[in-house]
């Protein structure tokens, strides 16, 4: 998964964080001024209201938790990153996650542990995967009924494929598919799938399984908003020119033509559906545009500025 979309889970958390711990006189609040920065990515900004809350928050409190949770999550991601930072960020998680496990903020703070001993933060940093799968397994063992698991499962399967050696990549793959035949609508089912045809696709280079798992990623509606062509594209290529499947191919040449005419494939496509034979006028024209009574229609469905001010 890309650490934007980490970021941006954190920055939306920050947000509903924000709100959660208000100053009783009504004078601003150090813990909900730190979480304002975090949602900004100014993290060390943030930084500052978080210690300044923990030098007199009463050890193990629900605000102590907030603001040490919120400490680690800033040390852990401003920039640049040095060894002090990081090191303290870890200490803080495994703290968090050890004096109470069953809170809001030990899985979420197991996870980052693992995090930071899975990648390289800093200059001759030392990557610890075993330490990192150790902890994502914990996670998967003790929050059974948390969306977080499939997180965890997703991430733990990632530190196997990243190093791209095959038995590897093969064990990463084999925890995503068991995972998936025990719980195939996971929160995360959608995502796993994509990434599964990925690592089909490569390093593995096993055509069938990469166009199975992509085909099942469009069925839930799960590939990634604006980019399906990219995926539509890789299906029928794959379907027509790999494993002989000229009814998968059409299906998906024809969703390239009807569905995201703007991505740039749709003449090809239609090119393609010649070459396999479908009749010249069962092949779709390329509407780059909604028709006038369409877009007529998209207009007055769409809310006014005074609609949109009074949400």
């Amino acid at each position: 998964m890309r650490s934007t979309c980490w970021l941006t889970a954190l920055a939306m958390w920050a947000s509903v964080l924000c709100g959660t711990s208000v100053g009783a006189d009504g004078a601003p609040d150090p813990i909900r001024e730190g979480w304002q920065y975090v949602r900004y990515y100014e993290f060390d900004r943030a930084e500052p209201y978080f210690r300044e809350v923990l030098e007199t928050a009463e050890a193990n409190s629900d605000r102590w938790k907030e603001a040490t949770f919120g400490l680690a999550v800033s040390l852990h991601h401003k920039r640049p990153p040095t060894a002090s930072a990081i090191q303290e960020a870890a200490k803080l998680f495994r703290e968090l996650a050890e004096k109470d496990p069953n809170e809001k903020f030990a899985p979420r703070a197991l996870m980052n542990l693992a995090r930071i001993h899975e990648l390289r933060d800093y200059f001759q940093d030392v990557i610890e995967l075993d330490k990192a799968r150790a902890i994502y397994r914990k996670v998967i063992e003790s929050y059974g009924d948390r969306p977080i698991v499939d997180e965890a499962v997703l991430r733990l399967a990632q530190s196997h494929i990243n190093t791209f050696q095959t038995d590897q990549v093969n064990q990463g793959v084999k925890v995503l598919t068991d995972w998936l035949a025990k719980h195939p609508e996971n929160s995360l089912a959608g995502l796993m799938w994509v990434y599964l045809g990925d690592v089909y696709f490569y390093p593995l280079g096993d055509s069938a399984r990469c166009v199975a798992a992509y085909v099942e990623a469009d069925r839930r509606n799960s590939l990634e908003p604006g980019q399906e062509g990219v995926f539509y594209w890789r299906i029928a290529n794959l379907a027509d020119s790999k494993l002989n499947n000229r009814d998968l191919a059409i299906v998906y040449y024809t969703k390239l033509i009807t569905e995201v005419p703007s991505q740039g494939k749709g003449y090809q496509s239609q090119l393609a559906l010649k070459r396999l034979g479908v009749p010249e006028e069962q092949i779709p024209n390329l509407e780059w545009a909604p028709k006038p009574k369409e877009r007529e229609q998209m207009v007055r469905q769409a809310p006014t500025t005074q609609e949109v001010a009074q949400q």
